[in-house]
Order: structure tokens, then C-alpha cells, then sequence
């Protein structure tokens, strides 16, 4: 069997029709919105939906830098609660997130509810039960992957950071 002319272009080898180019559909950016919870579990309430660096709903480092950016405030990312879309990546996504003492906030009507599979750090007040000292390298398991903790002893900053919806930068 003979191959195509040359004069084809690889589009057309593929089966597309040569008048129509693949090209893949933009990205829509991811906009979060928080609520903010007190480590006792006490609702605070939300903020507005602020831009978010990446798309990718897993990606949680954006959203504490957002944050700090658009609200002056430090959070722990705890876990997320709601997507406008069915599947990532972009679009309006709420988070649940821990501040150390009660900030201004929008009411939340919201239920927060508990499953009994969740894990620790994903319940307020978590992050603090598991007992992480700064300068130690923690594994956390999760279903989505590994987490570390690390020391920054030049700047004193602790991180979390992972691919899934473990974050924290405190001081």
C-alpha cells in the first residue's frame, strides 16, 4: 500500500480534515473563595473570590500567597468544599481554611460536616494535633501524594507544600 502524498499535512494523516487545525481549548483561571474557620472549629466566615495564580485546584501554595495578597491574613489550606465546575481545572472553587484568631469576614451559611475518614489535618484545628515542629521533614499520607515540612532557618518560615490540599506557612 502506497503512503499519502507529501503535499498532506500531518493533521490530515490523523483523519482531520485538512481545512481544520487541533488546537486545545484555553485554560478558564481559578478564582477561590474561603471560609475561614478558628482551629476550635468555630465558623468565622468568608472572603470574597480573589484570582489565584494557577488553575489547578489541587495547588494550594497560590492560595495562601492569594490570601496574604488580597486579604492581609495568614491561612492554613485545610481541604477543599465546592467547585462551580464539574471537573478542574479553573473556575470558582471554595476552600476550607484556618486562621489563628477571628478576622472580618462575610457570614457563611454553610454546614461543615465530619466524616469519619478524614484525615486530621483536614479538620480544623488539625494541623496543630499532629504535633510538626519546625526543622523536622514530615511525611504525610494521603491518597493524592506525599507532603514535606520544611525549615527555613534563614528566614524562619515553615512550609507545607504538596499536590494536593495540604499547605502552611506560618511564622
Amino acid at each position: 500500500m502506497r503512503s499519502p502524498p507529501p503535499s498532506r499535512s500531518c493533521a490530515c494523516w490523523r483523519g482531520f480534515p485538512p481545512d481544520q487545525s487541533v488546537t486545545a481549548a484555553p485554560i478558564p483561571r481559578r478564582l477561590a473563595r474561603l471560609v475561614l474557620v478558628t482551629p476550635d472549629g468555630r465558623a468565622v466566615g468568608a472572603l470574597p473570590p480573589f484570582p489565584v495564580e494557577t488553575p489547578w485546584w489541587q495547588d494550594a501554595e497560590p492560595l495562601v500567597d492569594g490570601a496574604r495578597k488580597h486579604h492581609a491574613i495568614e491561612v492554613t489550606i485545610l481541604r477543599m468544599l465546592e467547585a462551580d465546575l464539574e471537573v478542574p481545572p479553573g473556575g470558582t472553587v471554595t476552600y476550607l481554611a484556618e486562621v489563628a484568631h477571628p478576622v472580618s469576614a462575610s457570614p457563611w451559611h454553610g454546614a461543615l460536616d465530619d466524616h469519619p475518614l478524614r484525615m486530621t489535618w483536614a479538620r480544623p484545628g488539625g494541623p496543630a494535633v499532629r504535633g510538626e515542629r519546625p526543622g523536622l521533614e514530615v511525611a504525610a499520607e494521603s491518597l493524592f501524594g506525599r507532603a514535606s515540612r520544611l525549615f527555613n532557618a534563614s528566614w524562619g518560615e515553615v512550609t507545607r507544600s504538596c499536590k494536593w490540599n495540604r499547605h502552611a506557612r506560618s511564622p
